[in-house]
């Protein structure tokens, strides 16, 4: 592990889990499982806790090497290998194709996308939960909303931790709605407004993703606004 700015960051293939002393002497950490990291940030524990003996560094259970992902990239002037947005492999070619699908829906790129093919080091997916014959994105089968489709069916603790990273622009089991706006679209009174990432309660734990929409509203409508060069 490499300690910087005192936090410590694991080694590739590790990262850092509860010990019993821990859970034994630290207040914060009396309700959390031993021999699982204490936050979703598992590949970095702060100094005093490791140096305490609170949290250890181990192996990641299931870590391989060479598994097969896929990338999202362009050929600036057809030489330059450029990745859409930020670099990112995707665990499935399926994640790929939304993201690459969405990516060009930018009125300004103007390039050719590929999907490639590449190797990464990781833990396999798990198979998917189902429901109503479609899959269920948890966070282990998350990879950003521009890499899923309007319509998939995700688990409520997802839908807890999207309303708690900012003020929700609505919060609604009908729409609840990520704070901060994602674009713009022009409305049927051609008037202009930010939409946000929203999402609907379907079944008990289970929440549709609505794609982007306007304040209050679960469906999306309206024109995109003309994009001038």
């Amino acid at each position: 592990m490499k300690l910087r700015n005192n936090w410590y960051k694991a080694d590739e293939g590790k990262h850092f889990v509860l010990t019993e002393k821990g859970k034994e002497e630290c207040a914060s950490y009396k309700y959390k499982t031993v021999g699982e990291p204490v936050d979703e940030y598992d590949y970095e524990a702060v100094k005093w806790s490791v140096d305490n003996g609170y949290v250890i560094e181990i192996d990641i259970p299931g870590w391989t090497k060479g598994l097969k992902g896929y990338e999202v990239v362009y050929y600036h002037k057809g030489k330059y290998r450029l990745s859409a947005g930020n670099p990112q492999i995707f665990p499935t070619r399926k994640a790929a194709e939304v993201y690459k699908k969405h990516y060009e829906s930018y009125t300004w790129f103007n390039d050719t996308l590929v999907i490639e093919e590449v190797e990464y080091d990781g833990v396999p997916l798990s198979e998917s939960k189902m429901y109503n014959g479609k899959e269920i994105v948890d966070k282990e089968h998350y990879f950003g909303l521009d890499a899923h489709e309007v319509g998939e069916y995700f688990t409520e603790d997802m839908i807890d931790s999207f309303m708690d990273l900012l003020l929700p622009a609505c919060m609604r089991s009908d729409c609840s709605q990520i704070g901060e706006p994602c674009s713009s679209r022009i409305d049927e009174n051609g008037k202009g407004r930010t939409t946000y990432s929203t999402f609907k309660k379907v079944d008990d734990g289970i929440w549709e993703y609505c794609g982007d929409c306007f304040r209050g509203e679960n469906y999306m409508h309206g024109k995109d606004i003309p994009y001038v060069r």
